[in-house]
């Protein structure tokens, strides 16, 4: 029984640093698993960001459509496409 308590003991350790190895606000991950709670992994930037901060929503994601302008024209002359 004395020889089964360190080993608790280091199983215990072990599985505390490993939970605690969680990414934190801004700092760099892979995936979603690599983030604490509450944060998500942005796969534009490989960083975890807060989930109320719309961290995977892009400005021209696919659900914005095409831009149907030219390089050169003015921002404001920018229209998505809409279907």
């Amino acid at each position: 029984m004395k020889k089964l308590v360190p080993v608790l003991i280091l199983i215990a350790a072990t599985a505390g640093v490993i939970a605690s190895c969680r990414q934190g606000d801004g700092e760099r991950c892979q995936i979603q698993s690599d983030c604490q709670s509450g944060l998500m992994c942005s796969e534009a930037e490989h960083r975890c960001v807060s989930t109320n901060a719309g961290g995977e929503e892009d400005a021209n994601g696919p659900e914005a459509g095409p831009i149907d302008a030219p390089a050169d024209a003015p921002s404001d002359a920018i229209d998505a496409a809409t279907d």
